[in-house]
């Protein structure tokens, strides 16, 4: 593995663990926040190294889009949970 790679790779490892650490004293909603700031985060990984995606990339950006919905409407940001899984499904 390149040190780059390994670096970008630690501190996602450390984002997640830090993450878990956290839920515990964090409001419940920002559990679904915390995995999609995850899987967006690891698309950028996937990216950086040369590994690309159309699917990828179209599910990031809905990600990154909605994501942050959590903090003004929680039913949006709900819906757009449910709505998200369906869409994976297809991808499946």
């Amino acid at each position: 593995m390149n040190d780059k790679l390994e670096a970008e790779s630690w501190n996602l490892v450390c984002f997640i663990l830090i993450s878990a650490a956290n839920l515990e004293q964090e409001r419940k909603e920002y559990g679904p926040l915390r995995l999609l700031e995850t899987a967006s985060r690891l698309v950028n990984l996937l990216r950086e190294n040369g590994m690309t995606s159309k699917r990828l990339d179209a599910i990031q950006t809905e990600i990154d889009a909605n994501k942050y919905s959590v903090m003004t409407d929680e039913v949006a940001f709900s819906q757009f949970l449910q709505n998200l899984a369906l869409e994976i499904v297809d991808y499946l």
